[in-house]
């Protein structure tokens, strides 16, 4: 009967949490998404237990980083709710949505920013229908994505500040191309903060940016050193220098554009 329902979830739930102070993400995931769907089968996808499961699943998927699958899970547990099975639970389930949206670095962050205010206002506009006050959470959830903007203006501000001061602090010889993208300095100054001497280590603080950029993931050991270090004589920056390159690693390191870094 019933209790025999809720005992098999409890024991699903009791072996989450363990799977879990063991550190093994992947089998408590496993577990929790079998008792999302075990719930599912027996109590209908509009259970309020049902969607709890269904958050905590969602929860837990944000929270490693598997943004993907998180938006990809929501979606689905959401399909079958509609405005008249609404819950206080299902509009969680809509929040967690946004935040996998707003936090997943490969959707650039145009793209996730167009994403999370269209569901913020299908939130808005499913919770007015069922008669449910959301909007306290929905207006913590836009102080977080409007922290993203932010963050991202004030990197870009500070970033653009740094390399139009650095510039003019150099005068590389007529003709000298930045060794990185071999164009000259017709658009950008050619700076060069670090203990390289010969003329031809010249560089775009973009292009230096960049370079820094798809360096990361092969400096494993010390990811930040390619961003305060030169990659040809492995002196650190300084200066303005290093404070531009500082700026581009706070935008680059909390995923604020996976894709344009001009």
């Amino acid at each position: 009967g019933m209790n025999y329902y809720r005992e098999v979830s409890d024991l699903y739930t009791a072996l989450t949490s363990v799977y879990e102070n063991l550190k093994r993400v992947d089998d408590m995931l496993a577990i929790r998404r079998e008792c999302y769907l075990w719930n599912a089968a027996n109590y209908g996808a509009t259970d309020q237990d049902t969607l709890a499961i269904a958050w905590f699943f969602a929860s837990e998927l944000v929270e490693s980083d598997r943004f993907f699958e998180a938006t990809e899970f929501i979606r689905e547990a959401l399909a079958d709710v509609s405005i008249g099975t609404e819950c206080m639970q299902s509009f969680d389930l809509r929040l967690m949505l946004i935040k996998s949206l707003y936090r997943d670095p490969s959707l650039g962050l145009s793209a996730r920013l167009l994403a999370t205010e269209a569901m913020f206002l299908d939130v808005e506009e499913k919770a007015d229908a069922a008669g449910i006050n959301y909007s306290d959470d929905i207006a913590g959830y836009r102080d977080s994505v409007q922290e993203i903007i932010d963050t991202r203006d004030r990197c870009d501000a500070g970033f653009a500040a740094a390399r139009a001061i650095a510039a003019e602090q150099f005068n590389p010889p007529a003709g000298t191309r930045c060794y990185l993208c071999l164009d000259d300095a017709t658009s950008e100054g050619l700076v060069r903060g670090c203990g390289c001497r010969e003329t031809k280590y010249y560089a775009h603080l973009s292009c230096m940016a960049r370079y820094a950029h798809r360096s990361m993931d092969a400096n494993l050991g010390d990811v930040f050193s390619a961003w305060t270090r030169c990659p040809v004589c492995r002196n650190e920056y300084t200066g303005y220098v290093s404070l531009a390159m500082a700026e581009r690693y706070v935008k680059v390191t909390a995923n604020l554009d996976s894709i344009g870094l001009d």
